[in-house]
């Protein structure tokens, strides 16, 4: 369990770093819900009736969009006043000055260009330390290029609105007044190229966009697309329709019809090469654009309602009918953004499981290896080298894994030394001599019940007569078989060993006894006739 833990807590330092829980979530999901309210807020900028409640909704959403804080203001405002020294003449009547309407954007801006300018001197002064040089690379790859690419990309919208927007007080009159036009001038300039110069990169490299480097720089302009020529134009058509918006929303401010009616067309368009070329690596990225598309058409559709035609003169329940059109406008937004976050809540719960779940699978695995490792290195293994057979005299190698002797071992390694017998004894024969020849110092025999027996028995005294050695028992004189325990085919150590294997121990040891006391018997009974003869002659 403690090395389970183990297992646990270094995994989690490795992996659970803040960049991999980052990519456990789907940005992409994020950024189409962010892109997809930003464009319905756009609808309601619209020569239109707008309900208060919509106005509250939107606004809120546009100030999350946008970033904006109190501290941000302040900022934006001192720029505006001291260094710009912009007044009132830029400003649009509502729209406001644009300069104030870039809000974080603005201080974004700055802040990129003081990155540039310190990673320019950290370059020139820092290219002699390695340890600098490979910083800069990181920086270089992954922060700089994306991160100019990922502002370009999201703020386009609020840039060409600003551009188009300043169309209309482009004015060479007065000094300061042409300053402001160049100004608007570049900012149209690349506002218009900027589409252009992705697709055409894009085109360009479409066979190395696939290669680490190349990722590493440039990808959050094609982030989770396929790479073909038909998926790599989804950058270039995000970009041309915000500024067809933008274009809508400036020039075309008198004719709420036709924006209205471009907003349906542009999106029933992408909705269509959504459904055709399938841009997106994911399958349900497709499925998430096709129904951020479909909110989108609702709510332009929706948006007819809330313009200035009456059917009829002194109609009174056309405010009730537009403040119930917000609160489905409402509904609708609502459930978009509360079905994005729950999936990618889900996407990150099930993320983690997965992650959780196998790391656990292989930290039990190797709980499992290291045990096994342990009970291998505590077995011990005994090398038998060269066992002497009786009839063949080869030598045998072998490995045996073992606890200790069984009971055949103790029985059939005995020697003549471990028994006590002789040479002359009646149970021990010469080829005997060979299987007690098996050394003993290889390990330590069990004491056992038989053992035991068999230093009883060999207790017994045996004394033989030169008949008994040469003749047969009168019981197995008709047999052609010898006799089970006869003088001639039973030695101690063999009957003890067959004794062993037997299922009739018992009965083959109570025979053997037997044999003992018959032989004794027939002894006595030679001894008694001599001891007459030598009291006859006595007398």
């Amino acid at each position: 369990m403690e090395c389970l833990q183990t297992c646990l807590f270094k995994y989690s330092c490795k992996k659970f770093s803040v960049f991999s829980f980052y990519q456990v979530f789907s940005m992409h999901m994020m950024w189409g819900l962010m892109n997809t309210l930003q464009l319905i807020s756009c609808i309601f900028k619209f020569n239109l009736l707008v309900p208060p409640n919509v106005y509250m909704f939107f606004k809120s959403i546009e100030e999350f969009l946008s970033m904006k804080a109190q501290f941000v203001s302040n900022i934006v405002e001192w720029v505006n006043e001291k260094i710009f020294k912009l007044n009132s003449e830029l400003s649009d009547g509502a729209k406001g000055n644009p300069i104030q309407n870039m809000g974080t954007y603005l201080v974004a801006a700055f802040a990129i260009v003081l990155a540039m300018i310190v990673f320019g001197l950290i370059a020139c002064f820092g290219s002699r330390f390695s340890i600098v040089k490979k910083l800069l690379d990181s920086l270089r790859n992954k922060l700089f290029y994306n991160s100019l690419l990922r502002l370009g990309i999201q703020s386009y919208l609020k840039n060409a609105i600003l551009a188009i927007s300043g169309w209309q007080l482009l004015s060479y009159n007065t000094n300061e007044e042409f300053k402001k036009s160049v100004i608007i001038i570049i900012m149209s300039i690349v506002v218009f190229l900027y589409p252009i110069a992705i697709c055409f990169f894009l085109i360009m490299n479409e066979k190395s966009l696939n290669t680490p480097s190349m990722r590493a720089s440039y990808e959050s302009t094609y982030a989770n697309l396929k790479i073909f020529k038909a998926s790599l134009f989804n950058p270039t058509t995000f970009m041309f329709r915000r500024l067809l918006l933008a274009i809508a929303l400036g020039l075309l401010e008198n004719y709420t019809f036709l924006q209205l009616l471009y907003v349906q067309l542009t999106s029933s368009a992408y909705i269509l090469y959504i459904y055709q070329v399938r841009p997106y690596e994911m399958p349900f990225l497709n499925i998430i654009e096709i129904i951020n598309e479909m909110n989108l058409s609702i709510c332009s559709f929706l948006a007819i309602f809330l313009t200035d035609y009456e059917p009829y003169q002194g109609s009174n329940q056309l405010a009730q009918v537009r403040e119930q059109v917000g609160w489905v406008i409402i509904s609708i937004c609502c459930f978009n953004i509360l079905a994005t976050v729950l999936k990618i809540l889900f996407d990150a719960f099930l993320k983690i499981k997965s992650i959780v779940n196998s790391r656990l699978q292989k930290a039990k695995i190797e709980q499992i290896k290291i045990e096994e490792a342990i009970v291998k290195s505590n077995d011990p293994i005994i090398d038998i080298t060269q066992l002497n057979q009786s009839h063949h005299g080869q030598s045998l190698k072998a490995k045996q894994k073992c606890d200790g002797p069984t009971i055949g071992e103790d029985l059939t390694v005995l020697s003549q030394s471990n028994l006590g017998l002789q040479d002359n004894d009646f149970y021990y024969r010469t080829d005997d001599k060979l299987k007690s020849a098996f050394p003993l110092s290889t390990f330590k025999p069990k004491v056992s019940p038989y053992l035991e027996i068999a230093k009883e028995l060999q207790r017994i005294p045996q004394i033989l007569s030169p008949l008994q050695q040469n003749v047969l028992p009168s019981e197995y004189k008709q047999t052609s078989l010898p006799p089970r325990f006869s003088n001639e085919s039973c030695f101690l150590p063999d009957a003890i060993n067959n004794m062993s294997r037997g299922d009739d121990a018992d009965e083959r040891l109570r025979e053997i006894y037997q044999d003992i006391q018959r032989e004794e018997v027939e002894s006595k009974r030679l001894q008694k006739p001599n001891k007459g003869k030598i009291k006859g002659n006595g007398k």
